[in-house]
């Protein structure tokens, strides 16, 4: 059974954290390595989300309530409710924009990610060395130069 609309009765942290396992595990309750993967947050911020220890933030909701299936309007509603800086007034706000903002999803894979940034340390240190190695020419000849002026 896959809970896609939060419940709001005597709502904390705590209750909100168990309704996002709830729905995790209707979700078939995938690793955090996986959901990371698939949703771009860090698993450090997972486990906090789904342990309760502090609340999750708007984008993190998002993106886990999109992964499960569930109603991301109302638990990025709900979440606005639990958040102190948040008065009434902006948790309706919050609730439509949450519905209006598209969700790109995530560009790139951890693979593709790591590869760009390989490919650009090769670039960076290429280019690094290229222009040390003109610098030191440079300074080469001009050492040289004032000897080769002189002559025997």
């Amino acid at each position: 059974m896959t809970i896609s609309r939060p419940e709001r009765d005597s709502d904390s942290v705590a209750s909100f954290a168990a309704g996002l396992r709830e729905l995790r595990l209707g979700a078939g309750d995938p690793k955090l390595l996986a959901l990371s993967e698939r949703t771009g947050v860090s698993k450090t911020v997972l486990s906090e989300a789904f342990l309760g220890r502090k609340l999750p933030t708007e984008r993190t909701v998002a993106k886990l309530v999109e992964e499960f299936g569930g109603d991301r309007t109302a638990w990025v509603s709900r979440r606005a409710a639990l958040d102190p800086r948040y008065g009434a007034a902006s948790v309706a706000v919050t609730a439509s924009a949450a519905a209006e903002v598209p969700n790109p999803g995530r560009r790139f894979s951890l693979v593709q990610t790591l590869l760009i940034a390989a490919v650009a340390a090769v670039i960076a240190v290429g280019g690094t060395s290229l222009f040390w190695a003109g610098q030191v020419g440079k300074a080469a000849a001009v050492i040289e130069g004032p000897e080769l002026a002189a002559g025997p």
